[in-house]
C-alpha cells in the first residue's frame, strides 16, 4: 500500500534534492541567492542536518530553476545526481534490500518519506519490473514545471536502481506522456534507453534479469533495523497531515 500523500505543507525533508540543484545551477554561473529565491532558504542550510524542507520549498526551487536556466537537461542531470546514499534512512533501507522485488515493495510502500510531487505505482512480474509515475497531483502547475518533476524522477529512479545493482543495469523503455521534446538525444543520454512520447501514462521499464540478481549491500538485519526507524519518521509525517491528508 503507497504511503504518499499529495503535496503536504509540511517541512519533513531534509533538503539534498535542494542543494544538488543548486549545486547545478552554480556550475552555469548562477548563484545561491538566485537558486533559492522565495524558499525561504539560505544557501548554509543546505548543509544543515537539522534543516527541514517542504515539497512547496522544492517547487519553488525548481521553478526559479527554468526560470534562470535555458539548459533543458537540467532535471535529467538533477536527476542523475540523486543517489539512495544521499536520502537518510529511506535510502540506506532500499539499499540494504535482500531483493530487488523488495526494493520495489519498499520504496513504493515508503514514498511519503521523499520530497517529491509525483506518486509512484511498482510493478513486478515474470516479464519485469516498471514503475509508473502519476503526475495528478501536479496538474494545476505549468506544463514545463510538470515535465521538469517527470524528467527528474525517471532519472532518479535509473540512477537509484544502479546504486542498487551495478551500473550495467539500465532501463529497456521509457514512455511519457508528454510530446517528444527538443532535447530526445538528453534523453538517450541519461536514461540510456529508448524513449516513447505521447504514451497513455508515465512508465519506466526494466528487464526481468533484474529480478534474479541480488542488491551489492543486502542486509536483511540492517534493512529491518532500518525499516523501524522509517516506520517512526514515517509516522510522523502522516500525523502532520491530519484526517484531511489521508482522505
Amino acid at each position: 500500500m503507497s504511503h504518499w500523500m499529495p503535496l503536504s505543507r509540511g517541512k519533513h525533508y531534509a533538503p539534498y534534492q535542494i542543494a544538488v540543484l543548486t549545486r547545478l545551477l552554480h556550475t552555469e554561473g548562477i548563484d545561491a541567492q538566485a537558486a533559492l529565491a522565495g524558499t525561504g532558504l539560505a544557501a548554509a542550510e543546505l548543509d544543515d542536518v537539522a534543516c527541514q524542507t517542504s515539497v512547496e520549498q522544492y517547487l519553488t526551487a525548481c521553478r526559479n530553476a527554468l526560470r534562470l536556466t535555458s539548459n533543458a537537461s537540467l532535471s535529467l542531470r538533477l536527476g542523475r545526481g540523486l543517489h539512495l546514499s544521499d536520502d537518510g534512512l529511506y535510502g540506506l533501507m532500499l539499499l540494504t534490500c535482500e531483493s530487488v522485488s523488495d526494493y520495489f515493495r519498499l520504496a513504493t510502500q515508503y514514498q511519503a518519506m521523499t520530497i517529491s510531487a509525483l506518486t509512484l505505482e511498482a510493478q513486478v512480474g515474470d516479464g519485469g519490473a516498471r514503475w509508473l509515475v502519476n503526475d495528478e497531483a501536479t496538474r494545476e502547475l505549468p506544463s514545463a514545471l510538470r515535465v521538469f518533476l517527470v524528467e527528474q524522477q525517471f532519472a532518479q529512479l535509473a540512477t537509484q536502481l544502479q546504486d542498487l545493482l551495478g551500473p550495467e543495469c539500465n532501463p529497456v523503455l521509457a514512455c511519457f506522456t508528454h510530446a517528444a521534446p527538443v532535447h530526445q538525444a538528453a534523453y538517450a543520454k541519461h536514461l540510456r534507453c529508448p524513449c516513447v512520447y505521447g504514451w497513455h501514462r508515465n512508465e519506466l521499464r526494466f528487464g526481468k534479469d533484474i529480478l534474479t540478481r541480488r542488491p551489492h549491500l543486502a542486509n536483511p538485519f540492517t534493512t529491518a533495523t532500518l525499516q523501524s526507524a522509517c516506520d517512526r519518521q514515517l509516522a510522523d509525517i502522516e500525523a502532520s497531515f491530519g484526517f484531511a491528508g489521508r482522505a
